[in-house]
């Protein structure tokens, strides 16, 4: 009987440390939803007051100069996505070009070909 004994404690244990286990995936999940959530929330806080900078409103000095920050970044990283717009644009260009040139003289050169076809039939 105490071998059974110690298998039930040894499964209830067991079982218990499971259930430790799914509650705490449980939390961990909830949290890092909540993270999530709290995360999203203070992203919309700094645009909202970088939108009412931009918009030449006024924003409390103990945060002045984060949004000064955030605004400068946001304009730079659009600058940096023009510049790889044209950059994209410009080596599309150049690839319709080569293209363009390409079939150009594969156009001129069954030309040629034809040309000299008839030449030889005309010389026979």
């Amino acid at each position: 009987m105490a071998f059974l004994d110690t298998i039930n404690k040894v499964a209830k244990n067991i079982e218990e440390k499971t259930g430790d286990a799914i509650e705490l995936a449980k939390h961990n999940a909830k949290m890092t939803r909540e993270e999530y959530s709290y995360k999203d929330a203070l992203k919309k806080i700094g645009e909202y007051y970088c939108n009412v900078y931009r918009q030449g409103g006024q924003v409390d000095e103990e945060i002045l100069e984060a949004v000064q920050q955030a605004v400068a970044h946001y304009d730079a990283m659009i600058a940096e996505q023009k510049e790889i717009n044209r950059i994209n644009e410009e080596n599309e260009a150049e690839k319709l070009a080569a293209k363009e040139a390409k079939a150009a003289e594969k156009a001129a050169a069954k030309e040629a070909k034809a040309a000299e076809k008839t030449e030889e039939i005309i010389c026979e």
